[in-house]
């Protein structure tokens, strides 16, 4: 983990708190700036160096039009976009396997 927005931190310093306790390297990662919109400084995330973007879903609209996926395709960082809020009870399920399916080897994403 490179970089993530301070919404959770802001909105639930006890769940994040929790969070950091299984997810050591978030203390180590920077704030990234991403819109409520979907807009983000493109090169701050070059420079972070990620080695792929997990995104809410209704980021898309506004990733799209400002053509961020190309842009970001071009030096290797691809995006993947995950919906836990617009529809959390449909959505979570293949939201967390695409997340870990792009993160994690194969054999330890269908058991998480």
């Amino acid at each position: 983990m490179v970089g993530e927005r301070d919404d959770l931190l802001k909105a639930s310093p006890e769940i994040y708190a929790l969070y950091a306790e299984r997810c050591l390297q978030i203390a180590d990662s920077s704030t990234f700036d991403i819109s409520k919109d979907g807009t983000f400084d493109v090169e701050q995330a070059v420079t972070l160096a990620p080695d792929l973007m997990i995104l809410n879903l209704e980021a898309k609209a506004a990733t799209d039009e400002a053509g961020y996926e190309e842009k970001l395709a071009k030096v290797g960082i691809p995006i993947v976009y995950v919906d836990l809020r617009e529809e959390p009870f449909v959505h979570t399920p293949q939201s967390m396997q695409n997340s870990t399916r792009s993160t994690t080897p194969r054999s330890h994403a269908s058991r998480m």
